[in-house]
């Protein structure tokens, strides 16, 4: 199996864009750990779960994560041609 140049950096990117959403979710975990002394809703285990931080958690970490890896594409995406 021969890949290009440009295949290879386009795997790269990719696969720092995915990287870089990966750490960017386990700061916000701490930060979010370091504001209100309790885990991220990441799993909805319990019946008393506060629905206003499972919806608020979803959208930051959803919107923020999205921004990150499409910023990361289109900056390596300019050095791909």
């Amino acid at each position: 199996m021969n890949i290009s140049e440009k295949q290879a950096k386009e795997i790269a990117v990719g696969l720092g864009a995915l990287a870089a959403g990966f750490f960017l979710k386990r700061i916000m975990e701490k930060g979010y750990e370091g504001i209100f002394d309790k885990e991220p809703p990441n799993a909805v285990k319990d019946e008393d779960i506060n629905w206003l931080h499972v919806i608020g958690w979803s959208v930051i970490t959803g919107f923020t994560a999205t921004m990150l890896k499409v910023g990361i594409k289109r900056m390596g995406g300019k050095y791909l041609d």
